[in-house]
């Protein structure tokens, strides 16, 4: 079992806030670096790195939710921008791209701003 995922909206909101127990495809321990491949003319390549940023993340949560979690969710994805997510990866603010809600199942694209525990 995976840890709990809080989300709350950063102003009040008696309904912005949810705790979700995501399922086994979330995805929020990968990243990516900064990282461009250049062709030279010679036939070689050029790598250069600007290194790593928590900007850089996204989480892909999937949760297995009841219809009334669903629609807090998706008014919390319509009405906010920026939000804040917490997890055991840490405390992000962040913003909702994308919200799918498919045979009980919530998926949620999470876009991390930067992380605010650190």
């Amino acid at each position: 079992m995976m840890n709990i995922i809080g989300i709350s909206t950063i102003t009040v909101d008696v309904n912005g806030n949810i705790i979700i127990e995501p399922n086994i495809n979330t995805k929020i321990k990968s990243n990516t670096k900064r990282v461009a491949r250049r062709k030279t003319l010679d036939g070689g390549v050029v790598i250069t790195s600007g290194g790593y940023a928590e900007g850089d993340r996204t989480f892909e949560i999937h949760a297995n939710v009841t219809k009334a979690v669903w629609d807090k969710i998706w008014n919390i994805f319509k009405t906010y921008t920026l939000i804040y997510i917490s997890s055991e990866e840490g405390f992000f603010s962040a913003a909702i791209e994308s919200a799918l809600y498919e045979d009980n199942e919530a998926v949620l694209s999470i876009l991390i701003k930067e992380r605010l525990d650190s």
